[in-house]
């Protein structure tokens, strides 16, 4: 969603041209919005509701990202937080995603794998030292000690190009690529025209 927002303030004109709130100030107010889509990934119109659709969703993955109970913290979302119990640190290279997390309690921590990870490329070092580690239901968990524990998980980012069936009446062709590395969208392949209009606002990472 962040790579979608608008950036600049496009050269927008008000079909009413009235004193009206709503009306004045268009091209700033548009700066921050994020493009939604009809159908697939047209991503050319920003709008309000979407805008704010979003930024409520991400605000509430944010907050949930850590949940801590009396024994035991929850790493729900791999999301930098720093919190007195636990620190969360997350960064992403080309081909492998690390997780850092530094537990300031005794509480065991369960982290949260995604179902796309594959298994065999899952690394966990605890305090320096790579160890032997057991996924339930999608978490790995570390015992907490009376010191502090760091332990770090990693994972490969593979990569894979799914096709999907456009869902667009004006599309140029019948189907769409979608390239993923991880959880991320890193290409996709519309066979034709793609962010034509107001590229420069509606602007994508892809």
């Amino acid at each position: 969603m962040a790579p979608a927002q608008a950036k600049e303030a496009p050269p927008l004109i008000p079909f009413i041209d009235d004193s009206q709130d709503c009306h004045n100030n268009l091209p700033e107010r548009f700066v921050g919005s994020i493009g939604g889509a009809v159908g697939h990934v047209k991503g050319q119109t920003c709008v309000t509701d979407f805008t704010a659709s979003a930024l409520h969703s991400l605000i509430e993955f944010y907050d949930r990202s850590v949940y801590i109970e009396d024994d035991t913290v929850w790493i729900l979302f791999h999301f930098n937080r720093d919190l007195p119990e636990v620190s969360v640190t997350s960064a992403r290279k080309v081909s492998r995603a690390t997780v850092s997390i530094i537990n300031k309690t005794p509480r065991k921590v369960f982290v949260r794998v995604p179902n796309w990870v594959k298994k065999d490329s899952i690394c966990l070092l605890v305090n320096g030292v790579r160890v032997n580690y057991k996924l339930e239901k999608g978490f790995i968990s570390v015992d907490g000690e009376d010191n502090v524990t760091h332990f770090v998980l990693s994972f490969s980012l593979f990569e894979v190009t799914l096709m999907e069936s456009w869902m667009d009446s004006n599309a140029t062709d019948e189907q769409i690529a979608f390239s993923w590395r991880g959880d991320e969208i890193v290409d996709v392949d519309v066979g034709g025209p793609y962010l034509r209009t107001e590229a420069s606002v509606c602007r994508s990472s892809l």
